[in-house]
């Protein structure tokens, strides 16, 4: 009789060592996500390296330069190209389509039908734009920090911050005068990303991230991206509003870093996306109040 149950346990162990095996042989196995990082209007690729220093992003993730970037790591990476900003309008978006279709050729060993995307200002409206026009397949996620609904809200942005830092009143036309003439690619009358939102995918997980503190692109902007969304039955957006950083620089800092990362892991762990199970765990109670807006 013990003999027998001993024998018993022996098998279930055997069986359980077995499972476990296998089941971290096929995570071992198992393709890694294809993250495709669409940078700010006053960057370049080399942006994508401080999300990975604060691992919101791995060391894969893959990244470009549009046409507006300088090819550059000084400080004149911050000059974009002007006669080549579009303003995520249809030069833009041809960029990101075209890379997009390259990576998900070329990268075999990434998991090409698990493409996240992540955009920066600039970068994060023409990832919306890309996929309202182009609807991509094989896309799981996008996590959008900074993104504008429509150009005039960087106009109205550009106007308060020159009355508030020289004491002048511009008109807002004058500004899209200016905004048309250094901008060769965009078109005042041309596609705005409020207009295109509602066509992504109700499926698709979306965060998006924004701060209070932004005068660039102010925050209502992104947030009437986010209620766009949830009024077209976009249930699967969330929106991290922060409280103190200034325009792309809500990774650096140290007031709203942590809070960005670990609600972006959070975000990973709840679409059972790659994650890291410390970060998500610390980012949920940031993450479970993305969607009392």
């Amino acid at each position: 009789m013990q003999n027998t149950r001993y024998k018993q346990i022996i098998t279930a162990f055997t069986l359980c060592t077995l499972f476990l095996h296998a089941t971290q042989q096929q995570e071992q196995q198992k393709p890694k996500p294809l993250y495709l990082f669409s940078h700010g209007l006053a960057n370049n690729k080399t942006q994508v390296q401080a999300y990975i220093d604060e691992k919101i992003l791995p060391p894969t993730a893959i990244t470009f330069n549009y046409p507006h970037g300088r090819d550059t790591k000084t400080v004149f990476k911050k000059i974009p190209v002007t006669n080549r900003v579009s303003l995520a309008q249809q030069y833009d978006i041809d960029a990101l389509a075209k890379q997009y279709d390259f990576w998900q050729r070329h990268l075999p060993q990434l998991n090409k039908d698990c493409i996240i995307g992540f955009g920066i200002s600039n970068g994060a409206s023409t990832w919306i734009n890309f996929v309202a026009q182009k609807q991509p397949k094989n896309l799981a996620a996008l996590i959008l920090e900074s993104p504008f609904d429509h150009t005039k809200s960087i106009t109205d942005g550009m106007q308060q911050a020159i009355k508030q830092h020289l004491g002048l009143s511009i008109k807002n036309e004058n500004i899209e005068s200016f905004m048309k003439g250094i901008f060769r690619k965009y078109d005042p009358n041309g596609l705005q990303t409020i207009d295109l939102v509602a066509q992504l995918s109700k499926d698709l997980p979306i965060l998006l991230i924004c701060s209070k503190a932004d005068t660039r692109v102010p925050p209502q902007s992104t947030i009437n991206l986010y209620n766009k969304l949830r009024l077209t039955g976009h249930d699967n957006v969330h929106l991290l509003m922060l409280d103190y950083a200034q325009h792309d620089k809500l990774i650096s800092n140290p007031k709203t870093k942590s809070l960005f990362t670990q609600c972006v892991h959070a975000f990973y762990k709840y679409y059972e996306l790659p994650h890291n199970a410390q970060l998500a765990q610390d980012g949920e109670h940031i993450f479970s109040q993305t969607q009392n807006h």
